[in-house]
This record gives C-alpha cells, structure tokens and sequence, in this order.
C-alpha cells in the first residue's frame, strides 16, 4: 500500500500547473474580448454622433461632412477611421466606421493578433 502513495505523490503539481495555464489563457482571451466589446461601444457612440451631426447639415454635404469629420474627432477617433457618402439626392447620409486593434493575448509576430471593428449607420 506504500508503493502506491508514492507513485501518486506529485501528481497534483501536475494538475495544478495545466489548471493555471488554462485559467490565465481564459483570462486573456477575457480581457480581449472586453476591450473589443468597449472599442465596438465607443465606434459607435462616435458613429452616432457623426451621423446626426451629418444629418443636420443636409442637403449642403460640404459641411455635413466637416460637422461629421469634427464629431468623429470630438469623440476620440481620426476622420480617416470613417467613411460618410450621401444617397438620395443629399437626403440620407451613410457613415461607416472602422477601427483596428490588436489582441493582447497574441505574441509579437503573430498574424492573427488584430482585428478590424465595422460599423454602418
């Protein structure tokens, strides 16, 4: 019966290590995931923004496109992160925004480590 205690013994160092492991891996692909939903939220306020900033200005699509330029700007982001085009006979506006971020639990040189937020309003 002592034979068997000692082939057992450190067995749970094993198992503790593989559970820590698994539970920072979660934790990263967590906080990735937590800083992609805060960036898709802010996309979108600033988006909003624009877009009825935009609207006010129509028909006269230069300024609406310099109000949505200045809102997008307001609210943190580049006008190069958006797209706005006008339909409609300049009544409807469209603004796409795009963001690009980086994973933080993907290594240096890893291809998968960005991705890019689409929003279309």
């Amino acid at each position: 019966m002592c034979n068997n205690e000692n082939k057992e013994r450190g067995s749970i160092v094993i198992i503790a290590a593989l559970s820590l492991t698994m539970l920072l891996l979660l934790g990263s692909f967590l906080v990735d995931f937590g800083r992609a939903y805060v960036q898709m939220s802010q996309l979108q306020n600033a988006v909003d923004a624009s877009v009825l900033a935009a609207v006010q200005e129509l028909p006269d699509t230069t300024n609406a496109l310099n109000y949505a330029d200045q809102y997008i700007s307001s609210n943190g982001f580049s006008p190069s992160d958006i797209d706005v085009s006008f339909s409609n006979g300049n009544r409807t506006v469209t603004v796409t925004g795009t963001k690009t971020f980086n994973y933080s639990s993907a290594g240096p040189g890893t291809d998968y480590g960005a991705h890019t937020l689409k929003l279309t309003k």
